[in-house]
């Protein structure tokens, strides 16, 4: 049979008893039963048509219960009729880190190569406390580093999103609810990581929360310094020539995240807030590469390439929402308004120059490339829900 495409997965969530149903086309599968980031089972399965009841399937936990028990006032995974919760503050493996280390250890949610997905739906967005994230890509990866897990109370999995959220087509909700400062009271913390490769990769991140009568501020800050270097080989048969090229790619990132929340209980129904967003990052890549070309019968070297190139770039983006909460009863309906705007630039050059050289008759071309852009993204987003 043909094995499923590496990369593709297929999954579920158990309910309460442990079952599951998972549907999936003829071929070889490896099936893995993980809890909390942990694998607890793992065993080759093959799919030839039929239906296949796999049993009972005994795995050691004992460590996740033993967390069960210490954190007995509240459990750690609780299912809703929507939704499946998961209490970060009542895990130990989510005492460190950011709100990306966090769902990569959430059930339900995978996190590869700086994308998050849910399992069995297309799209997905993220919230925090029950707003919209209006961001993207590196971008929205950039803003949940930003975040402590020790800030995190919950992570709401939503796979049936309520329509007040608006998700379209076979879209997913994440819903991170974050810890809420005592009454009178403030909490700064500040963090730094170092990480030793090739080269040095740092991170510094800072936190201040404060709450005070009726008023509330949070704060948070992350700088971070990445260099990196790949190694790259690329083969490409043609009829008549092979092309082999090989190069290595410097990448120096330095980037910088800050929030600044705000808000206010004008009454005891009426609740106004805001938060700003900055994220800027100065990246330099240096690619130096040589292609080969030979002919494809004889492997005689006919041309070749020597080249360098230089790619700075300084994307930045900054966000502003203003909101408002009314409470109406004591049923739970209420008004929310919300305001966003938000712009990005990117301007970014790409520098490229080098040799050609052609072996019969033995000739050299220099060559240089300059390309400069400016990109500019304004958007602005205005809703209202009862």
């Amino acid at each position: 049979m043909t094995p499923k495409p590496l990369g593709e997965v297929i999954g579920t969530v158990t309910n309460v008893e442990g079952g599951f149903i998972l549907s999936a086309a003829v071929g070889k599968y490896k099936l893995q039963v993980s809890y909390v980031g942990q694998f607890l089972y793992t065993s080759e399965i093959e799919i030839k048509g039929e239906t296949i009841e796999l049993g009972e399937i005994l795995v050691n936990n004992s460590n996740q219960l033993g967390e069960i028990v210490i954190n007995a006032r509240k459990k750690l995974i609780v299912r809703k009729i929507d939704r499946l919760v998961f209490n970060v503050a009542n895990s130990s493996k989510a005492s460190q880190g950011d709100a990306i280390e966090v769902l990569k250890i959430t059930p339900g949610i995978r996190v590869e190569n700086d994308k998050i997905t849910m399992i069995g739906k297309g799209n997905l967005q993220v919230m925090i406390e029950d707003k919209i994230v209006q961001l993207s890509g590196p971008d929205l990866i950039n803003y949940l580093r930003s975040l402590a897990s020790e800030t995190i109370e919950s992570i709401e999995v939503i796979h049936n999103p309520p329509a007040k959220y608006e998700a379209s087509g076979n879209s997913g909700l994440i819903n991170i609810v974050l810890k809420k400062a005592r009454n009178d009271s403030w909490n700064a913390q500040l963090k730094g990581t170092y990480l030793q490769r090739s080269k040095p990769n740092y991170r510094t991140s800072g936190t201040f929360i404060f709450n005070k009568n009726k008023l509330s501020i949070a704060s948070r800050f992350s700088y971070i310094s990445h260099m990196l270097t790949f190694d790259e080989e690329l083969a490409a048969n043609f009829p008549e020539e092979q092309w082999n090229t090989s190069g290595e790619i410097h990448l120096d990132l330095e980037g910088y995240v800050a929030t600044a929340d705000l808000s206010y209980q004008i009454t005891e129904n009426w609740e106004m807030g805001g938060q700003y967003y900055y994220n800027g990052t100065r990246v330099r890549i240096g690619v130096q590469t040589s292609t080969i070309v030979s002919d494809y019968d004889t492997n005689r070297e006919t041309r070749s390439f020597l080249s360098d190139g230089f790619e700075p770039q300084h994307p930045k983006l900054h966000s502003i929402n203003f909101n408002n909460t009314i409470k109406l009863d004591s049923l739970g309906r209420k008004i929310i308004l919300n305001l966003d705007y938000f712009i990005r630039t990117n301007p970014d050059r790409k520098i490229y120059e080098g040799i050609s050289i052609l072996q019969e008759p033995y000739t050299q071309h220099y060559f240089r490339s300059f390309n400069v852009n400016k990109k500019e993204i304004k958007k602005y987003f205005a809703k209202l829900n009862y």
